[in-house]
């Protein structure tokens, strides 16, 4: 029987870090440039984690480190979204949800 195992498959080749960030929610939800949908669509996730546990006002993402060094980090700061938190995590310690 073959080993089956939670990793999203856009991480199980690749040996890069994974960064948890967490944005204020108003300033995606009422932006006009969709940044909403670009952020899920680079999400390992491909969307939002859950968190029901957390402050409401916040939304959190989970990223590849090079698309969110390369890429995301970039968008932000050219649309003045802040960034409430940014948590680097090496991707054997990611907890991955089903």
């Amino acid at each position: 029987m073959q080993n089956t195992n939670n990793i999203p498959s856009g991480l199980r080749d690749r040996q890069e870090g994974v960064v948890e960030v967490k944005l204020w929610e108003a300033f995606l939800l009422y932006n006009r440039h969709n940044l909403y949908q670009t952020l899920s669509t680079y999400a390992i996730e491909n969307g939002p984690l859950d968190n029901s546990n957390a402050e409401q006002a916040t939304i959190d993402f989970r990223f590849t480190s090079y698309d969110w060094n390369n890429t995301l980090k970039k968008l932000l700061n050219s649309h003045n979204i802040p960034v409430v938190k940014e948590k680097h995590i090496k991707k054997q310690e990611a907890i991955f949800h089903e």
